[in-house]
């Protein structure tokens, strides 16, 4: 996030601009924080009346509250909860007499920037505070909306290519912050195309690291052979085909960080060896008997549930609790809806951007709508392929409700299918992955489901120049299913090079 002037001031100026409210149900306590605060913030208000301080809290006048947990009639979470749901740009610190472990850890998921606990110094409340307005950057958010608002622009949260206004992912921004200077490895959950390589760059991008390598492997797009190769790496002669010694990618990542995509899908020998190497920072070679030290950040991802898989039998117990240090769920797309106009205006303008012969300039409000009522099961991932295809396939200047396709509730699906299997015979432009082409074949006649397959398979060979494996990971398929179409329909590759 950009800093402003706040980034130079010092604690007591920085202070000074911060309007604090104090919502707790005991007056000495209330006496003690306007005697610590009163004459050092902006400004400064204290209610003993729980359900006062529920109105204050949500008017959206405060930068800070500092919340008791227990007090009659409201509950301090249930009323973090409902602050987080509303989207309020204001940071919570929870103040609870009853301070435990699992409590803060609670407060802190649901959003809260920090907590205290009774009794309290002045000095703890100075430093939480100042801690929060800096780490935050809640002064300069609400000078952001402010400027923009003057201009009648809508406030967009960019967070290092994460774009979101939502309540979900600023407190995502704020978690993704505070985890990349530890040095913790990190599991990130949630479902297929939420963008989960995006918050792991962000993370990367975020931390002391950031200067050096970000390296990526997607355990599912390898035999096991092959990703013991690419993550450890080989000697000569180790395996049929190691014609040459190969570094690994936890030593090419030396002193950065290593994102492993759906980790899940390692087999339980990788699951074994990925285990010693996260206990002893040591790395061996496929074929190696040396052992090497290696200095990464090791984050890792999955859409499945590995609590799941460890009941099964098929993922290590001890492997999970290695990997889930700090546990970063993103939420689907359909959690966020306030987010799909930002998001869908901003892959407009990317593909706009990238293509001159784009002719849409804007949505219209109906299907901008429609795009907010749709569920995304693909979530941003299907949300951005979307974008780009009715980028190619609409010769008009706005994106208008009859454009949109079957699932979205179009009116003209005809028009839409024709357009899109007469793309696909006659462009080098689709990048539907074949998710994305099944939901499509399905529409036409059956006597051109071949022919169309068959040329969806040949344009996404020669955007790969032949590349079997890679216009497998295009496609989000394996190679050896690739492979079976490609005999399927006789079609022939201009190189075996994989």
């Amino acid at each position: 996030m950009k800093k402003l002037q706040y980034n130079d001031m010092t604690d007591k100026e920085l202070l000074s601009k911060c309007k604090i409210l104090v919502v707790d149900d005991e007056e000495i306590v209330g006496i003690s924080y306007k005697r610590i605060l009163e004459h050092k913030c902006e400004k400064f208000y204290f209610c003993q009346d729980p359900k006062e301080g529920r109105k204050k809290a949500l008017s959206g006048e405060y930068d800070i509250l500092l919340l008791d947990v227990i007090m009659p009639d409201i509950d301090g979470i249930d009323l973090l909860r409902e602050i987080k749901n509303n989207d309020l740009d204001l940071e919570v610190i929870i103040i609870t007499g009853y301070s435990t472990i699992p409590a803060a850890v609670s407060a802190i998921k649901l959003g809260a920037f920090d907590y205290l606990s009774k009794p309290f110094t002045p000095d703890e409340v100075n430093k939480s505070i100042i801690n929060t307005l800096r780490k935050s950057a809640i002064l300069e958010r609400r000078s952001l909306k402010l400027e923009q608002g003057k201009s009648n622009k809508l406030y967009v949260e960019n967070f290092h290519g994460l774009i979101g206004i939502s309540g979900r992912m600023k407190q995502m921004f704020s978690l993704i912050e505070r985890v990349a200077q530890s040095e913790g490895t990190i599991l990130i959950t949630g479902e297929s195309g939420t963008g989960k390589e995006m918050v792991a760059r962000a993370i990367h991008n975020c931390s002391p690291r950031k200067d050096f390598p970000f390296m990526a492997c997607d355990c599912s797009a390898l035999t096991p052979t092959l990703l013991a190769s690419e993550l450890f790496g080989h000697v000569k002669g180790s395996f049929t085909g190691a014609i040459s010694t190969k570094l690994g990618l936890f030593e090419v990542a030396g002193n950065g960080s290593l994102f492993l995509d759906e980790i899940s899908n390692i087999g339980q020998e990788i699951q074994s060896t990925l285990l010693r190497v996260l206990e002893k920072k040591n790395v061996r070679k496929v074929g190696d008997i040396k052992e090497r030290y290696v200095d990464i950040r090791l984050i890792a991802a999955t859409n499945k549930d590995l609590s799941d898989m460890i009941k099964d039998g098929t993922f290590r117990e001890d492997l999970f609790y290695r990997l889930n240090v700090v546990p970063i769920n993103i939420p689907p797309l359909r959690e966020r809806k306030e987010d799909i106009p930002y998001l869908a205006n901003a892959f407009l303008t990317y593909f706009k951007n990238k293509n001159n012969n784009v002719l849409v300039k804007a949505f219209s409000e109906e299907a901008l709508n429609k795009f907010c009522e749709y569920s995304w099961p693909g979530n941003v991932r299907e949300l951005k392929n979307t974008v780009e295809r009715l980028t190619i396939l609409i010769d008009d200047e706005r994106i208008e409700l009859k454009h949109l396709p079957k699932e979205m509730g179009s009116n003209n699906l005809v028009t839409s299918n024709v357009l899109f299997a007469d793309k696909i015979n006659n462009s080098n432009n689709i990048t539907a992955n074949w998710e994305e082409f099944k939901t499509y074949k399905h529409k036409v006649q059956d006597d051109t489901i071949k022919e169309l397959e068959k040329n969806f398979i040949i344009q996404n060979l020669e955007r790969a120049n032949g590349n079997v494996s890679l216009a497998a990971r295009i496609l989000g398929i394996q190679r050896t299913n690739l492979h079976a179409i490609i005999k399927k329909y006789h079609i022939n590759v201009k190189t075996n090079e994989e």
